[in-house]
């Protein structure tokens, strides 16, 4: 698949930059930047940097670990062909996930002692997320949890304790985060419903159905909006009330199209809210979103990111 020389090596660096999952590590850094605006506004000190960049790391080491792992699932469901197919190679994949966690955990640790600690929390539920045994993508329900503690929780506790210290407090402003993940998260399992189960992998969609699904899916981001009402948190209710109508259409329509754009575009819908207290990051998006439909569509003659397909 590669050419010679250096060419070949250029194509493998872009390849390595787009194996850590750019698409879903924007929900990530959206989060972030919002556990670190809500109280006291935005602070972007060196602290913000390290943390956010040894995040980014972290993230990006347990994606390439989930690819891994997930290669036959993601073979049959036509997704995240770098591993899947064998374009990428394993061992590659491996000195890529190592050398993320090492300068990760560095830059982690230059934060703060608090800062630290969730660092290793949400380090060691990515394995777990991951790995055999226990596997919690594979576990109907856990897998739903496991997703709502980490993108919803503990991701915005880490944007939150690089500026201040941490607090019960802080848990209570990100329930409804964490329950807009938890909606947004269910409905990617429809659609993956076919190539976990030839997988053996065990999800909430397939434990429920998808009908279900798509209703538990709503009633999680509906419950993320009467959350950020009660905490008056004016940042959500502006992402999550536009995001509600992709729901409900997903019910109504039952089909895999809406489905996605359920899961697609709320994210980016927060994110672009993150761009309103920190204007610079949607100039950050749209620069990742355009690199993103040029490698697709040169690598893989794929349009993504798009709402409702690729």
């Amino acid at each position: 698949m590669y050419q010679g020389g250096k060419g070949r090596k250029t194509i493998l660096l872009i390849d390595a930059l787009f194996l850590l999952r750019p698409s879903i590590l924007i929900p990530c850094w959206t989060v972030f930047i919002i556990g670190n605006f809500q109280k006291n506004g935005l602070d972007f000190g060196p602290p913000f940097f390290f943390g956010i960049g040894g995040f980014t790391l972290l993230m990006g080491g347990v994606y390439i670990l989930n690819q891994i792992f997930d290669r036959e699932s993601d073979r049959i469901n036509k997704k995240l062909f770098l591993l899947s197919l064998g374009i990428f190679p394993i061992w590659l994949a491996v000195f890529e996930l190592a050398i993320c966690w090492i300068i990760g955990v560095y830059l982690a640790l230059r934060v703060s002692s608090q800062f630290f600690t969730i660092y290793l929390i949400a380090w060691i539920l990515g394995i777990l997320y991951t790995i055999p045994p226990l596997k919690l993508k594979a576990k109907p329900f856990l897998d739903l949890v496991a997703n709502m503690a980490g993108y919803g929780v503990l991701t915005f506790l880490l944007g939150a304790v690089v500026r201040k210290g941490f607090n019960t407090g802080l848990l209570i402003w990100a329930l409804p985060y964490a329950f807009a993940v938890g909606g947004v998260f269910v409905n990617t399992t429809i659609v993956d419903i076919e190539g976990d189960k030839r997988a053996g992998e065990k999800t909430t969609a397939i434990m429920i159905g998808p009908v279900a699904a798509r209703y538990l899916s709503f009633i999680l981001v509906a419950t993320g909006v009467i959350l950020a009402l009660i905490n008056q948190d004016n940042l959500a209710l502006i992402a999550f009330i536009p995001s509600l109508p992709f729901f409900i259409l997903a019910i109504i329509k039952s089909k895999r199209r809406f489905d996605i754009l359920s899961f697609r575009l709320p994210p980016f819908i927060l994110s672009a809210v993150a761009g309103i207290v920190y204007p610079p990051y949607l100039l950050f998006l749209a620069f990742i979103i355009l690199m993103m439909r040029i490698y697709y569509r040169k690598r893989f003659g794929l349009v993504f990111p798009s709402p409702v397909g690729g």
